[in-house]
């Protein structure tokens, strides 16, 4: 005879609700991500970068492999800002190249 009868019901409980658990923290932590294309060039405060509807966005935060005339996706956080658009760079997902002329 079983010690446990429910042993195996509450393991697999226990199991979902790990599952579930690290969903959540997951969605948490990466919904607040968005993603952003388009070429960045070198301006008098830095990196910058012009996304492909043409908004021009302020990098804060680039990491080393962001580089002028480079077409990138980037990874991060649009942040409100009194002197226009700035985004927070993350990381970079993607490099596309050279940007054309």
């Amino acid at each position: 005879m079983p010690i446990c009868g429910g042993c195996k019901a509450a393991i697999v409980g226990v199991g979902v609700g790990v599952g579930v658990g690290v969903g959540v923290a997951i969605y948490l932590i990466h919904r607040g991500h968005t993603s952003l294309t388009g070429c960045v060039q070198q301006t008098d405060n830095g990196l910058s970068l012009t996304a492909k509807d043409g908004n021009l966005y302020s990098l804060v935060n680039a990491p080393n492999e962001v580089k002028a005339r480079e077409r990138l996706s980037l990874r991060g956080h649009k942040i409100k800002s009194g002197s226009g658009r700035t985004f927070r760079v993350d990381h970079v997902s993607r490099d596309y190249g050279a940007c054309s002329p």
